[in-house]
């Protein structure tokens, strides 16, 4: 007979050790389902508390029964944390089989699950440690269940140890108390993912056969979940307490987290997840439940009734979701393979992938749950603005004006989660006309461009280098504008004379997109004189339009990275608004003759003065990119 029957509303196999003897052959990886087994398929009933305790108990009188597989001496059922700090420490455990025990008296192993000497090859998963993969193998699906209970089991003993009492007690202001549970999920739950079962996409990618246990998952593997007192409960509590900044700011914690939710939703386990069941919470332990007899079980009150689903409380973070979603299409975006060069922005960036996937598995059983994504508006500019206001580029860095602080100094990976959240925010929040171009290998270096706003700067394209000192947040950043060459005047106070913008008006206290709208006011140029207004709007056309319809500005090759970095962006502005921009040049040409007559230094050649007519020359470089444009 087989170690698994159906039964339940899952339809999954249940572990069945009932009068079981102890030769009963070893369970096989395979994906073939025996035809007599349909026999003893039970009519599907909802799950209820006692159900689950029954299974947990007959699960449990099999761990403690088991018999040397030669001598048939008993082997007592090991003291859980002696038993797995063991495993954790042995060289190369995770070669071994943390379901393998040795007999007292003939010293032979044998395994838990399936009462036979060890699997010589096993059943395979992965878990990530570190940069590097290691495979973990299990003897068989039964060895599997035990080893799920033993994490399970020892997570509550000690999270019971770290609060002192019963694990209800907990109070939230109790800081010391939460890190040691953190502490607890941060150690064991790398090992709950790996042994969740193997879903077939997961199987497929990775080549690796399906055991009868990861096909057909038991009942009892539900059971050892909802009756546990620590896990679910207490990633329940840190999803409905969190949001999207403490996720990525402590991405290094969640993302375990995260990645075990998933491996959960890909296989037949995402009711644990989905569902709600009425005896969650004030589980007095998975082991105390496990010894208890079935009479004393029916009279047992731990239960209480069901709250939200852990896929209920995940959806604030989900709502907050959305504006990442174009921000990791612009990371990826043109990278060979879809993958980014590496940057201390990886971390947070998989972590907010994961998250979206997810949420994505989670629409399936509850659609309605995902919040709307807001379509994008219908005029062009204000269309590519929205998907456009972040882009990352791997030569930002080139020419960059404060490549030397950036030689000198690494920027710390402990600060990637806060660059990406500044970055989300400026993905939302920018005004329209307002780029930002980050570098993939230094984050605390970018480029903007800033379209001038209404004034005598409109129309013109105004970049700035902005780098993120190694104090930053608490320091401001360092903010160059370089479009300008040296010939642009100072056209406001908090612009020196070197160009570099005054640390005075970027409070640290602001956001960085505080900061960078702080950068386009200054570009109004309001309360100035007539003669003023038409100076600058003179040298706006010189240096901040006509360096950008040139044909440099358009090729890949260009050397000046604060012109090529943003051909895309250059390309669509003139195709969209340089009709509307010569027609304001002409409005001001009524009352600026000096437009038509201005006499300045070109070609930086500073021996001679030319006379030119910035008017025409304007309608030239548009004329010469297909913009029609009538001459006057």
């Amino acid at each position: 007979m087989s170690f698994f029957l159906k039964n339940s509303t899952y339809k999954n196999r249940s572990f069945h050790p009932d009068n079981q003897p102890f030769d009963i052959p070893k369970e096989k990886s395979s994906t073939k389902k025996d035809p007599e087994e349909d026999a003893n398929i039970s009519k599907p009933e909802t799950p209820t508390a006692l159900t689950d305790l029954q299974n947990l108990r007959h699960l449990y009188t099999y761990f403690t029964s088991l018999k040397c597989r030669e001598c048939r001496t008993p082997i007592p059922l090991p003291n859980l944390e002696t038993h797995v700090d063991k495993w954790l420490h042995t060289p190369n455990h995770r070669l071994q089989y943390l379901s393998t025990l040795q007999c007292p008296k003939c010293k032979r192993d044998t395994c838990i699950g399936c009462r036979q000497k060890p699997a010589s090859i096993g059943l395979v998963g992965k878990i990530q440690e570190g940069a590097k993969k290691y495979r973990i193998r299990n003897c068989c699906g039964n060895g599997k269940l035990f080893s799920i209970w033993a994490f399970l089991s020892l997570m509550d003993e000690e999270a019971e140890r770290a609060l002192g009492g019963k694990l209800d007690t907990v109070s939230e202001s109790e800081r010391t108390k939460e890190e040691n549970l953190d502490n607890l999920l941060r150690k064991y739950i790398p090992y709950l993912s790996h042994l969740v079962p193997i879903s077939a996409s997961e199987g497929k990618r990775n080549k690796i056969t399906l055991s009868f246990f990861d096909e057909h998952p038991p009942v009892e593997l539900f059971a050892l979940y909802r009756c546990s007192a620590f896990v679910l409960n207490r990633i329940e509590v840190l999803m409905s307490h969190t949001s999207i900044k403490d996720l990525i700011e402590k991405s290094e914690f969640y993302a375990p987290i995260v990645e075990f939710l998933n491996s959960l939703v890909d296989h037949k386990m995402s009711s644990l997840i989905v569902d709600k069941w009425d005896w969650k919470g004030q589980s007095p332990g998975l082991k105390e439940f496990s010894e208890k007899e079935d009479s004393e079980m029916k009279s047992m009150q731990y239960w209480k009734q069901a709250g939200d689903s852990i896929a209920t409380t995940c959806k604030d973070v989900f709502d907050q979701m959305s504006p990442f979603v174009n921000l990791l299409e612009k990371y990826d975006h043109n990278h060979p393979n879809g993958k980014a060069t590496s940057s201390c922005l990886d971390s947070s960036i998989d972590l907010c992938r994961d998250l979206l996937k997810l949420r994505d598995k989670l629409a399936e059983h509850s659609p309605g749950d995902l919040p709307t994504i807001k379509p994008l508006p219908d005029d062009p500019w204000e269309a590519f603005c929205t998907t456009n206001h972040v882009a990352f580029s791997s030569s930002s860095l080139k020419e960059h004006y404060f490549a030397e602080q950036l030689d000198e100094k690494e920027f710390s990976a402990d600060l990637g989660g806060k660059v990406l959240l500044e970055l989300v925010g400026l993905s939302t929040g920018l005004e329209g006309g307002v780029f930002v171009m980050v570098s993939r290998k230094r984050p605390d270096a970018m480029k903007i461009l800033v379209v001038g706003p209404e004034g005598p700067l409109e129309g013109g394209l105004f970049t700035f280098d902005i780098y993120l000192p190694p104090k930053w947040p608490t320091e401001p950043p360092r903010i160059q504008c370089t479009s300008t060459e040296d010939l642009f005047p100072k056209f406001s106070k908090f612009i020196s004379l070197d160009r570099e913008v005054s640390p005075l008006i970027l409070s640290p206290e602001k956001t960085l997109l505080g900061q960078i709208n702080t950068i386009v006011s200054l570009l109004s140029s309001e309360s100035i004189s007539a003669s003023e207004k038409h100076t600058l709007q003179c040298q706006n056309i010189q240096y901040a339009m006509l360096p950008f319809l040139t044909k440099e500005a358009f090729t890949p090759t260009h050397k000046i990275n604060s012109l090529s970095v943003w051909r895309e962006v250059n390309s669509k502005y003139w195709d969209l608004h340089g009709k509307r921009v010569l027609e304001r040049v002409k409005e001001w040409s009524i009352e600026n003759r000096d437009l038509r007559s201005w006499i300045t230094i070109m070609d930086d050649d500073e021996s001679d003065l030319y006379n030119v007519d910035l008017l025409n020359m304007l309608a030239h470089a548009l004329t010469s990119r297909g913009i029609p444009s009538s001459r006057t």
